[in-house]
């Protein structure tokens, strides 16, 4: 997205607790400074939402910014005084059920709570939300009460299957040569160094049960990625 917005002539002004991977004179970091080196914790994400909207708020001053586009409810809900106070336009795509994700993962009670009120407030905030299926965008109309009209789809080219029976997931299985007992965690996406698919393999560690990590796609960072993922256990 960042290359489409600069080919388009336009100036990218991004918000971090980390510099990406990207370098163009258009392209230009702002980073928020964290006491935490861990990035996930309970701490971290506190001490983030507190403190990214006023962040926010003074970059888009500075540099004059025209549109906000965010990944996700949450950090358009970061974008809160930019378009109460400033008036500038928040544009949010959304890639995945992340308070489903959280109840999957047995995320407690209270956090799944806070999570869903930053996630309406957010797409309360959005001027347009972006959805990659129609599922997504039903899920979304639903659960937040936003307006259908409100939610464009911008489909990810991923044929949704809805598997409902194991009988069909075990076909699913045998085709693929996966163990049908197996528990599986699954993404695709381009494997390049934007996308930090590092970061999904090196989840692996963390778990407490075995699983198989299954990525699907191709790019630059493949053979690294498999390195990497050989070293994981």
């Amino acid at each position: 997205m960042f290359d489409a917005l600069v080919a388009a002539g336009g100036e990218v002004h991004y918000i971090a607790v980390e510099p990406y991977p990207i370098s163009h004179p258009k392209i230009v970091p702002h980073i928020l400074w964290t006491p935490f080196q861990k990035k996930e914790g309970l701490f971290f994400w506190a001490y983030f939402l507190s403190i990214i909207p006023l962040y926010a708020f003074s970059v888009a001053r500075k540099q004059g910014i025209e549109m906000v586009s965010v990944f996700g409810g949450v950090y358009a809900f970061s974008a809160i005084f930019l378009k109460l106070l400033l008036q500038i336009p928040v544009l949010t795509f959304v890639r995945s059920d992340t308070h489903e994700i959280g109840r999957v993962l047995h995320h407690a009670s209270v956090r799944l709570f806070f999570e869903h009120l930053f996630l309406k407030t957010g797409f309360a905030l959005s001027d347009q939300v972006v959805a990659v299926s129609q599922a997504l965008k039903k899920m979304m109309a639903e659960r937040y009460g936003i307006c259908p009209d409100k939610i464009a789809v911008l489909n990810n080219n991923i044929t949704e299957h809805n598997i409902h029976h194991a009988s069909t997931r075990d076909v699913y299985r045998q085709k693929m040569g996966l163990d049908e007992k197996a528990f599986i965690v699954t993404t695709a996406a381009v494997l390049d160094a934007r996308n930090n698919v590092e970061y999904f393999i090196e989840a692996g560690q963390m778990l407490k049960q075995p699983a198989l990590f299954l990525i699907v796609g191709d790019g630059p960072e493949r053979h690294n990625l498999e390195r990497l993922a050989n070293g994981v256990t």
